[in-house]
């Protein structure tokens, strides 16, 4: 039997897809977040996530996971030497998010039992629904580099010789922090569960949080109110690919449901669906954000023509006078990143100077594009026809790393915020 990959997007290009989804997250990775962020912050070196050069060829042996989110932490402190190191050695990371303080990274991590069943001979003959692939959650002090696995597996997660698949696994969602650092957010589910569209086992997906105070992990919901389609075959968005944002106005989640419609829920910190929009949308993938205009906060959603604007507070879109921008969460009065008229990215300093990022794709669906320091003195940019990471201040370029190709998943420097600027008339 030939390996079975099923898609969260209408049989998308599972490479495109996934690549899209540790590399989306302009917003995700630059740890997109909405409020103010703790006064108690550090200055963060830049994380890239790297994909292990052995796993970049086609080979028998790496087949079957090669295409799957895989990579590890590197740091970079933007010296001149262009030196970098190792921070984790796994090489089956994903979707890394920065905290509000810049204290911690958190992280997805495939467990030890997918990564032998999909070098096993079973997975080679039915392959898995990747969507529902089980993950770990993991986070890491910045500071030490010291990483703490936070979630653990099912006891009753195993191989099912008869239909060769791993079952009872916990497939988990991109992480979201708190505005303040202290918790993370995520939803997840039974593996079996998500890939299984019979009415005795449905799709029901659980939402949870993590305290880092005090290590104590809760069920926020166990019945979340998502998609009854129970399976990413059947044309909607899994959990896996799911990432939540967590804002002053509660917990937000984009997907696509069994009719391919781009959705977003609304659910307040005890579980409860408050708002569901559905958006008609000829954008490939979903793109979303807290956007705050200081006065209220906004669900912003982003396509090849723009932004627009949800308020939550009347349930319906408003206009947008004036320009929208991101900004450290760390150094709000700081400089900030936004797109020029000319659709470039432009590193925009306190004083009003602008420098346009040469060759810095300037689509907001690709979070391995840009990323600020978190005093916001630098901003780094991937040019991805030359396989270049650089970093600028206001007066130009200060150094530049150069990568192997298609070897960078995404970057992680400071938690990014996003509001709009009026304009003054």
């Amino acid at each position: 039997m030939l390996l079975a990959i099923h898609f969260s997007r209408k049989s998308a290009d599972f490479i495109g897809y996934k690549a899209f989804q540790i590399c989306f997250l302009i917003f995700v990775l630059l740890g997109m977040t909405s409020g103010v962020a703790q006064s108690e912050s550090v200055k963060t070196p830049l994380y890239v996530l790297l994909k292990p050069e052995a796993l970049m060829e086609d080979t028998s042996e790496n087949l079957y996971i090669k295409d799957l989110t895989i990579g590890d932490l590197w740091k970079w402190n933007g010296d001149s030497q262009s030196k970098i190191t190792q921070v984790s050695h796994w090489g089956f990371n994903a979707a890394p998010l920065t905290s509000p303080n810049g204290k911690y990274i958190a992280y997805q991590s495939m467990p030890q039992i997918t990564i032998d069943h999909l070098k096993s001979d079973a997975s080679h003959g039915a392959g898995m629904v990747t969507g529902a692939v089980p993950f770990n959650l993991w986070i890491l002090d910045t500071q030490t580099d010291e990483a703490e696995r936070i979630t653990e597996q099912s006891p009753s997660i195993h191989f099912d010789l008869v239909n060769t698949d791993l079952v009872h696994g916990i497939t988990r969602s991109a992480p979201a922090w708190s505005p303040d650092s202290s918790k993370i957010a995520w939803i997840e589910a039974d593996s079996l569960a998500s890939m299984a569209a019979t009415d005795t086992n449905k799709f029901v997906p659980r939402l949870m949080t993590y305290n880092l105070a005090t290590d104590q992990t809760e069920i926020v919901s166990n019945h979340l109110v998502l998609p009854d389609y129970g399976s990413p075959q059947a044309g909607g968005t899994a959990i896996g690919d799911m990432t939540p944002l967590w804002g002053s106005a509660g917990i937000v989640v984009g997907y696509y449901d069994s009719h391919s419609t781009e959705t977003y829920a609304l659910y307040d910190l005890a579980g409860n669906l408050q708002q569901k929009l559905n958006n008609h949308n000829d954008y490939s993938y979903l793109n979303y954000a807290w956007v705050d205009d200081g006065q209220n906060e906004y669900l912003g959603l982003r396509n090849a023509q723009g932004w627009s604007l949800y308020d939550l507070k009347v349930g319906k879109m408003v206009a947008i006078d004036g320009q929208i921008e991101g900004y450290s969460l760390q150094s709000a009065n700081g400089n900030v990143l936004h797109i020029n008229e000319n659709n470039n990215w432009e590193f925009v300093a306190v004083n009003g100077r602008s420098l346009e990022l040469s060759d810095c794709f300037a689509d907001y669906t690709a979070k391995v594009s840009v990323a600020l320091s978190s005093d916001t003195e630098q901003a780094a940019c991937y040019q991805s026809a030359e396989n270049i990471v650089s970093i600028y201040n206001k007066n130009g370029l200060l150094t530049q790393l150069r990568l192997d190709a298609d070897t960078l998943w995404g970057m992680a420097w400071s938690s990014m915020g996003w509001r709009l600027v009026r304009h003054t008339h």
